[in-house]
């Protein structure tokens, strides 16, 4: 009963550092651990008050336990665990693949540099309205 336990809390710590850290693969500059805590909070508060509550924390644990959970037995079996992390790779080749395509559609083929509007390769700066936000990866 005690590793059960033990296996079930491992298994909630995993699912919720998975479901906290998972969009981070897909930003371009480095945050700093203040932008990274504004930015944890942002997406967990869901009363809107700027601070995250026991209750709102849960729900987030519970809806990313449940995306694992794929038979809905509320246990994750290893072939769950393994289908979740094979369904990530995916998702960032995709996400890799689509980057890799939209970054050589804004190279300029005579020049060699970015077309606007762009980017840290060339140096040139993009408005604030133009550039793309977390939402938009």
């Amino acid at each position: 009963m005690r590793s059960r336990t033990f296996i079930f809390g491992a298994t909630i710590l995993a699912v919720a550092a998975t479901g906290l850290s998972a969009p981070s693969f897909a930003a371009k500059a480095k945050l700093t651990p203040e932008q990274r805590a504004e930015r944890m909070i942002k997406r967990l508060d869901t009363s809107g008050d700027s601070k995250v509550s026991l209750q709102e924390l849960q729900a987030r644990i519970s809806a990313n336990f449940k995306s694992f959970d794929a038979n809905g037995n509320g246990e994750i079996s290893r072939e769950e665990m393994e289908a979740k992390r094979q369904a990530f790779r995916e998702a960032r080749k995709t996400w890799r693949e689509a980057r890799a395509k939209t970054s050589a559609k804004r190279r300029s083929p005579s020049s060699g540099r970015c077309a606007p509007p762009c980017c840290q390769a060339c140096g040139r700066a993009l408005s604030p309205a133009s550039m793309p936000t977390a939402t938009d990866r």
